[in-house]
């Protein structure tokens, strides 16, 4: 046996750890049972695929109709770009329900914003002016409830 470099051992090591690794490796998959799969096509077949796809299309559209309970604000004739953000949501059933919630206790001009990236967030109000909204923030973030908002600056 010849004189080895170090960097031949190191190979060897890994390469030994990485067969030790995967023998040693079980992928556990779930078990489907046929009697499932086959009930669930034979199911899928009886009734059409058309009308499969046809009821999640509505069951889909009455879940987005149900959602939409509160008009989402649009931009009114003045352009008030700059928003006082109280909280932020991924899905518009919450947003709307904070949203309620706001209206409730008196913020008469609150209203959902809805932007391009998929968030819902609830603007307290809405200024042309960014200093105004800066000042506006400055005074609601004295209240510990409102410590977090902030200004969002819509394009």
């Amino acid at each position: 046996m010849q004189n080895r470099s170090p960097r031949y051992w190191t190979a060897v090591a890994a390469m030994i750890a990485g067969l030790f690794f995967f023998s040693t490796f079980e992928l556990k998959m779930p078990e489907v049972s046929e009697a499932g799969f086959s009930s669930m096509l034979n199911a899928a077949t009886e009734q059409g695929v058309t009308e499969v796809v046809e009821s999640e299309a509505l069951m889909v559209e009455a879940d987005l109709k149900e959602e939409s309970v509160l008009p989402v604000a649009e931009e009114p004739a003045t352009v008030k770009r700059h928003h006082l953000i109280a909280a932020s949501f991924k899905q518009s059933r919450p947003a709307n329900q904070s949203l309620s919630n706001f209206v409730q206790e008196g913020f008469a001009q609150a209203h959902v914003l809805a932007d391009g990236s998929g968030r819902f967030r609830i603007a307290l109000e809405s200024f042309e002016n960014r200093q105004a909204a800066i000042d506006a923030m400055k005074k609601y973030r004295q209240q510990a409830r409102f410590a977090s908002v902030w200004v969002h600056t819509s394009k």
